[in-house]
This record gives C-alpha cells, structure tokens and sequence, in this order.
C-alpha cells in the first residue's frame, strides 16, 4: 500500500462504513476537479450519493471533518 493510502486508512478508522463511502467519492472527485471543488454542499452530497438522510449526515460529517470550505471552494 502507498504512503498516500496508508494515511488515508490511518485518518479515517473511526468513520463508519457510509462515511468511508462519502470520503472515498469525494475526494475522488477532489482530485478529478484539480483540487478545487467549486460546488454547493448540496450538489456534493449528490457527488457521493447521498441521498437518504442517513447518508446526507454522514457526507456532511465527512466535508465538516476533513475539507475547508472558503471563497465558494471546498479544498481537502
């Protein structure tokens, strides 16, 4: 496993089995956008498949928890 992955596993043990879910979407759409998410929380919630109000809370914890949201732009 890379370094990046082994510090991903280590920086997201405690998230449950949704959470890793909406982390994982994210950030693959993090990096696919450049690194600048120019999107509304709504729409990232769609990014990830959020779409019960069980997953819409476990997204919006994972974007409280491990991206900034400044200027209209999400950054990880």
């Amino acid at each position: 496993m890379s370094d990046f992955w082994n510090k991903v596993a280590n920086t997201t043990a405690h998230l449950s089995m949704t959470e890793v879910g909406a982390y994982r979407l994210l950030l693959d759409h993090y990096i696919n956008v450049g690194g600048n998410c120019l999107a509304s929380e709504e729409q990232l919630l769609r990014v990830c498949r959020a779409v019960a109000k069980q997953e819409q809370v476990a997204a919006r914890s994972v974007l409280q928890q491990f991206f900034e949201h400044s200027d209209g732009v999400w950054r990880h």
